[in-house]
């Protein structure tokens, strides 16, 4: 018990991972839990189509705001002098003007996106929803500050109970509403809740000002560069699914896909999480580290968010059709076998993934990409999955692109010492396994 207690209390970069991964592991199970248990209510009170619309409209507005990412966040993680006042005042000016400028594009293009997706209420209703970009560009720098020094458990509670408050509105609005609206106005006000809890909870008696440093607005541009490049290439890679199948088939379809993504995404999401709020900030401390000491944390990081992710991923594969059949009524009968395709790619994902290495050794230029290939395959292996099988290909290509990219992958990650590919070997034994079963049951 001491020695758990001593590993966990510490100050020490070990101890600040380890519960820094634990506080994100738990905090992202209970959103997830939310987010099953609202979901579950808005299936009943609304439409599948509704949730295509939503999924549709929310996956345009990321591509915009992922367009014209410059690593405003990242830089103050990244950057040496990131939680000086000056830095954060700069970052915050650079957040708030690209969010007005965020929502004026989207009231731009929701003309022409609408007549594309032959849907007229996505017109209106990205505009409403583009102002949460504007909205969001007034987020306290301290999120990113407190992510930098891993004080994730304030982040944490913050979030959960913006998560909390959103769902409880968008549930209420969904009730008298019965319309994709309810969704809509739900993730304005939240964002609101969002942005007045972070300035009010996370500041700990820092003010910002709108004030320009020149110097650091350039250092800003220039690690941005990479991160926009990026963004461009990972907005592809994590939303053009539902892009595509929006298009190729019905809103109907997309709605559905949308349920099994839920479901699939709950590992992923976890993932990401880690990936940004802890690996991220970890990779920028131990950059200086000699190299068997960086293959050691690295390894560590590896094994420590294998154990906590892959046994989900696993459960989500071997219960897919179970879950959907026993949770939701029969109009959503195929998001089951989707959700078990999904599941295969994000176990691989999860078990072969090494965190934003490249990204935290400052070489965003080779992250950028890695990021791109994972697009490129996506897609590519979409629309081939789509010639040879039909529309069961789509998905079935989504989870195939995982295996190819992580492929593709082993050379950069040979090339910096850090393919493991005992680790890798075994996990990916496991999960062929274990989809060979389920498969042929």
């Amino acid at each position: 018990m001491n020695f758990l207690t001593k590993i966990f209390k510490g100050e020490n970069l070990r101890a600040k991972v380890l519960r820094s991964s634990s506080i994100t592991f738990i905090s992202y199970g209970l959103e997830q839990v939310l987010r099953l248990v609202s979901n579950l209510i808005l299936t009943r009170l609304l439409f599948p189509e509704a949730f295509g619309i939503m999924a549709l409209a929310s996956a345009i507005l990321i591509g915009l705001s992922m367009l014209s990412d410059i690593g405003v966040s990242q830089s103050v993680i990244q950057n040496k002098k990131g939680a000086e006042a000056y830095f954060r005042n700069t970052a915050w000016v650079a957040q708030i003007f690209r969010g007005f400028v965020l929502w004026i594009f989207a009231c731009l293009i929701a003309f022409p996106t609408s007549i594309f997706y032959d849907s007229s209420v996505l017109f209106p209703l990205i505009c409403a929803l583009g102002s949460t970009l504007a909205i969001k560009g007034f987020n306290t720098t301290s999120i990113a500050v407190n992510n930098r020094e891993l004080n994730i458990f304030k982040l944490s509670v913050v979030n959960l109970g913006t998560q909390s408050l959103s769902i409880i509105l968008i549930v209420i609005f969904a009730f008298y509403t019965n319309s994709v609206w309810a969704l809509v106005w739900g993730n304005v006000i939240s964002s609101l809740i969002g942005v007045f809890a972070g300035h009010l909870l996370l500041n700990d008696g820092f003010r910002h000002r709108f004030s320009i440093d020149w110097n650091s607005l350039r250092q800003i541009i220039a690690f941005g560069k990479w991160i926009f490049v990026s963004s461009i290439f990972g907005f592809l890679a994590n939303h053009a699914d539902k892009m595509i199948i929006g298009k190729m088939l019905s809103l109907t379809d997309l709605g559905i896909f949308t349920i099994a993504m839920t479901f699939a995404q709950i590992p992923k999401a976890i993932l990401y999480s880690l990936n940004n709020k802890v690996l991220f900030p970890v990779y920028s401390k131990i950059q200086d580290m000699d190299e068997q000491e960086v293959r050691k944390k690295v390894l560590r990081s590896k094994l420590l968010i294998s154990g906590m992710l892959l046994p989900i991923a696993l459960f989500l594969l071997i219960t897919g059709n179970f879950l959907v059949d026993f949770l939701y009524d029969e109009r959503y009968k195929d998001a089951g076998w989707m959700l078990q395709v999904l599941a295969v790619g994000i176990a691989i994902q999860i078990a072969t993934n090494v965190g934003p290495f490249f990204m935290g050794f400052g070489r965003p230029g080779l992250f950028a990409l890695t990021v791109g290939l994972r697009a490129f395959l996506l897609v590519a292996s979409m629309f081939t999955g789509a010639l040879l099988l039909g529309p069961t290909g789509l998905v079935v290509g989504i989870a195939g692109s995982s295996l190819i990219y992580y492929l593709i992958e082993i050379y950069f990650l040979s090339k910096f010492r850090i393919w493991f590919w005992h680790i890798d070997l075994i996990s990916l034994t496991i999960i062929g396994l274990i989809s060979f079963y389920v498969y042929t049951l």
